[in-house]
């Protein structure tokens, strides 16, 4: 399980929205709140995220190191 802090990235540019999911997470905690994959949040948001590795799906999310 790895804690991240990151920021939505622009998933499309028509609905303005942010893809929540991750290339390596099919189970999110957003602020203590589970989260499926393919939740959509505003983009520009910062996120602190936390995540195990069992996921197919890969989408985007910008992680701050």
């Amino acid at each position: 399980m790895s804690r991240h802090k990151g920021i939505v990235k622009l998933f499309d540019e028509r609905f303005g929205c942010g893809l929540i999911t991750s290339a390596v997470g099919d189970d999110i905690l957003l602020n203590k709140k589970s989260i499926s994959a393919g939740h959509k949040l505003s983009t520009g948001r910062i996120v602190t995220f936390l995540f195990e590795a069992k996921s197919r799906y890969a989408y985007k999310i910008v992680v701050e190191q």
